[in-house]
């Protein structure tokens, strides 16, 4: 009798010890499946971003290696982040200066469009002056055209008032988020090089700085 019940306690402590294995098995193969899970890689549309800006766009005389002067206008631009961070984006900037020389004013909008990343920054800010809100920087690199008038550029037949020619912006900025998707371009820098006629290099190397307001919307698919 002691032999049997020995055997049915070794039997029940088996089951016990074999149910207790399996239980910790299919857990540890759960977690497993969620550790090696890949994340979502698809491309498409994770978020727009938006912003209005005041711009500065610092320049000068060409030929001459002085006769620097700022151009004044203000920028809209849009992006769309479709993949870790990488993207699309487009920008306007609409600037004007007066009496550059005596009576010369000098007025362009310039269009581009190009690849952008974006990079959620609020790890480094979380602890800083921005430690209630998301913080994002971004890099960009744009090529368009632009349009400049109102001013003088040579040409065959002489001068015009008018030139198009190609832009390109390379740079970035930094945005901040405030309440329900608004928030702040903080500063953008960019380096513009536009190839207008100006009877010399026939290009212009300008400095531009921006700053003003913008919006971040999540997408459905974010």
């Amino acid at each position: 009798m002691t032999h049997k019940r020995g055997f049915g306690s070794a039997l029940l402590a088996g089951a016990v010890m074999s149910a207790m294995m399996s239980g910790l098995f299919t857990t540890a193969a759960a977690q497993s499946i969620q550790r090696t899970e890949k994340p979502d890689t698809r491309l498409h549309l994770r978020s727009l971003d938006y912003a209005v800006t005041y711009t500065a766009e610092r320049t000068k005389i060409a030929p001459s290696n002085c006769g620097c002067f700022w151009l004044n206008g203000g920028s809209g631009d849009v992006a769309a982040t479709l993949y870790r961070g990488l993207g699309i984006a487009g920008n306007l900037t609409l600037n004007h200066a007066s009496n550059i020389t005596p009576g010369v004013n000098l007025s362009q909008f310039i269009l581009m469009a190009g690849p952008r990343y974006t990079f959620d920054s609020s790890r480094w800010t979380e602890r800083g002056f921005a430690k209630k809100h998301a913080t994002y920087l971004f890099g960009e690199w744009l090529l368009g055209g632009v349009h400049a008038y109102n001013s003088v550029f040579p040409s065959s037949a002489g001068t015009t008032p008018s030139a198009s020619a190609f832009s390109m912006q390379l740079g970035g900025g930094a945005n901040m988020d405030l309440k329900k998707g608004w928030g702040l371009r903080l500063l953008e820098l960019d380096y513009v090089r536009t190839t207008l006629p100006n009877n010399g290099s026939n290009s212009q190397n300008d400095l531009r700085i921006g700053f003003g307001v913008s919006y971040h919307q999540k997408t459905a698919t974010h």
